[in-house]
């Protein structure tokens, strides 16, 4: 399986584009995000793009340090404000993930690897 990875997103939405058009041209099967993926979660801000354009992309992934708040036990004020697109993007994200036989994780010192 061709695994194409990104990471480090913060919201840049079109770098993410032009990965992905290679991913595509180059036959990428499954791509994977290392976290990072989003900086701004209210709605109408690029982290909601964000999220869509990885959904569509059929990214799995982890979440990293900027993802951690949205993904798992979400503040209240968090679910109020954020994009509901990229509330659910975010709860797919795990802490570790295995994709044939490779193993992902955004290291974080304090948090389970």
């Amino acid at each position: 399986m061709l695994i194409g990875i990104v990471a480090d997103i913060h919201d840049a939405v079109v770098p993410l584009k032009a990965a992905l058009e290679r991913f595509r041209e180059a036959g990428v099967e499954q791509v994977v995000t290392l976290g990072d993926a989003f900086e701004a979660h209210r709605r109408g801000e690029a982290g909601g793009d964000v999220a869509r354009i990885l959904r569509d992309a059929g990214a799995v992934g982890v979440w990293g340090n900027h993802d951690a708040g949205l993904s798992g036990r979400v503040l209240d004020v968090m679910q109020r404000e954020a994009d509901p697109i990229l509330l659910e993007a975010a709860s797919r994200l795990e802490s570790r993930l295995v994709v044939e036989n490779c193993r992902f994780s955004h290291i974080e010192h304090g948090l389970d690897p």
